[in-house]
């Protein structure tokens, strides 16, 4: 399998699992409960598409030359900023639906996943030993 898609499936999975671990645990101190699992489901599934979109873009820019890699990049960034701004923006024109910190801890939960990809990828390893 190819290393990009590899390690985007284990930035998934971390994100996957901080996403959960967030809502559990915002769920039992948050006073709406439903709006805290509401706005970390956002930030999470945000999370998830600025992983895919940055692997993407790193594959993509990986076969130009540099300055057309650097600029693309750069319009990359500022799109995934926009994302994370939009699910921001929505958690604060509908604070009863969207829990901003909630949104916050969702989309933070790539930043974790991130540290957690190389013990993803060895269990992922182990796993895959063992049962195939």
């Amino acid at each position: 399998m190819d290393e990009l898609k590899q390690t985007l499936r284990e930035l998934y999975i971390g994100v996957g699992v901080c996403t959960v671990l967030f809502a559990v645990v915002g769920c039992i101190f948050a006073s709406n409960w439903l709006s805290w699992l509401l706005g970390t489901l956002l930030g999470g599934a945000a999370a998830a598409v600025l992983a895919g979109h940055m692997a993407r873009c790193v594959g993509k820019a990986a076969d130009m030359e540099e300055k057309a890699a650097v600029n693309y990049t750069k319009r990359s960034a500022l799109l995934r900023m926009i994302v994370m701004i939009l699910a921001v923006l929505a958690a604060v024109l509908l604070p009863n639906v969207f829990h901003i910190l909630g949104v916050a801890a969702g989309v933070l939960s790539l930043k974790f996943a991130a540290y957690l990809q190389p013990l993803v990828h060895k269990l992922s390893f182990k796993i895959l030993r063992k049962g195939g």
